[in-house]
């Protein structure tokens, strides 16, 4: 993924606390990069990042002893605000004992 000011995933910034904070996030896109690459557009492909972002982010948390070793676990939700639209979206839903269940765009 290339932006227009010459960022390129795996490449370092030479900020080294920038790019430890963004280790992950590039390891993200890498492992993802031939469908989030096949977007049709900047917005789209940003878009479909930060819903894959979000998705790990849930399977981080339902890896937690804290959620599964809860006497009642809770449901775990993926959200992000859609600014073009004005609300929040659901991305995925997990459940407990469940697999991930991820929601269209």
């Amino acid at each position: 993924m290339r932006a227009r000011h010459g960022w390129e995933a795996g490449k370092p910034s030479g900020m080294k606390h920038v790019d430890e904070h963004l280790e992950s996030l590039v390891a993200l896109y890498e492992s993802h990069k031939g469908a989030i690459d096949a977007e049709a557009d900047d917005g789209a492909r940003v878009n479909a990042l930060v819903r894959r972002n979000v998705e790990a982010q849930i399977e981080r948390l339902a890896a937690l002893d804290l959620i599964n070793d809860a006497e009642q676990p809770p449901t775990l939700l993926g959200l992000v605000y859609a600014i073009d639209r004005g609300m929040l979206e659901t991305v995925c839903e997990r459940r407990p004992g469940q697999a991930m269940q991820s929601r269209a765009a």
